[in-house]
């Protein structure tokens, strides 16, 4: 992480964060005792819409890696990096689905 640090300071002149254009919140916030991030808000027109993310759904995994919580999974896309295809592990009802997301620079 720190070599991408550098290397953005380095290129851009801050550090760019991987943004999917939605707002994550733990299961556990909300009464349901799992593991994953809730998308609480999908963004009209970002990437998580356009990638058919739906309120409700429940990240499991990001790019292969177990999401435990909200936080973690804000974690990982944000240090995912700009402009990365990842799939999310998503669970919808009863089903379970894979969705390929590209980040994109987080707005200021």
């Amino acid at each position: 992480m720190a070599k991408r640090v550098v290397s953005d300071l380095r290129k851009y002149g801050h550090v760019q964060r991987g943004w999917l254009g939605l707002r994550p919140v733990d299961p556990r916030a909300i009464g349901i005792n799992a593991d994953g991030a809730i998308v609480a808000l999908v963004v009209p027109g970002g990437p998580a819409d356009r990638a058919g993310l739906k309120r409700g759904d429940i990240v499991v995994k990001f790019d292969g890696v177990d999401v435990d919580d909200a936080e973690r999974f804000r974690w990982l896309s944000a240090n995912a990096g700009v402009g990365k295809e990842v799939t999310l592990h998503v669970a919808r009802g009863k089903q379970e689905l894979d969705l390929k997301i590209k980040t994109i620079a987080q707005p200021e």
